[in-house]
């Protein structure tokens, strides 16, 4: 996976967060169409709950 992007961020550090444990989640299988290993796009959502004192 490469060219990470946040399409709608919240700042204060959570962007480089969320991208951070996306590279150092589980290896990912490559699409494959026609047996050729595929360039795709995924759209992750991640929810962050941030709570106050």
């Amino acid at each position: 996976m490469s060219n990470f992007q946040v399409f709608k961020g919240i700042g204060s550090g959570c962007d480089k967060e969320a991208i951070r444990l996306i590279k150092e989640g589980p290896k990912w299988i490559p699409a494959r169409q026609r047996g050729v290993t595929a360039r795709t796009r995924k759209m992750i959502p991640i929810n962050f709950k941030i709570t106050g004192n």
